[in-house]
């Protein structure tokens, strides 16, 4: 089975959202960290987004590695809705995870809940 991925703001309700902030439970392995959000914020120049977006995948190698078993249960779902706070979406994590990152695991994205 390949799993669908959407995106979408928190605050949409969603019976299969998933909130990757940091703060987000289930989703947290899925999230930036502190430190890279502090150094490049996604509301900053080209540059910042440019230096955000690699170190992101980055972190996400790292928690592929770590927390496997997160990833496997993501993987497993028929579809999800990815979830964060940020109102631009193609400047928020959550659109390099479902458009970069996930594709690459099987997944297909089908595109921002609006």
């Amino acid at each position: 089975m390949t799993l669908i991925v959407h995106t979408s703001q928190l605050g949409h309700l969603v019976p299969d959202g998933l909130d990757i902030t940091r703060t987000g439970g289930l989703g947290f392995p899925f999230a930036p960290s502190l430190g890279l959000l502090r150094r490049y914020p996604t509301n900053g120049t080209d540059r910042d987004w440019l230096n955000f977006a690699e170190g992101y995948i980055s972190e996400m190698r790292d928690s592929f590695k770590g927390e496997k078993q997160a990833w496997v249960n993501l993987l497993a779902l028929p579809r999800v809705v990815l979830l964060c706070g940020c109102s631009e979406a193609p400047r928020c994590h959550r659109t390099i995870l479902a458009q970069q990152i996930l594709p690459k695991l099987g997944a297909k994205y089908a595109g921002e809940i609006v």
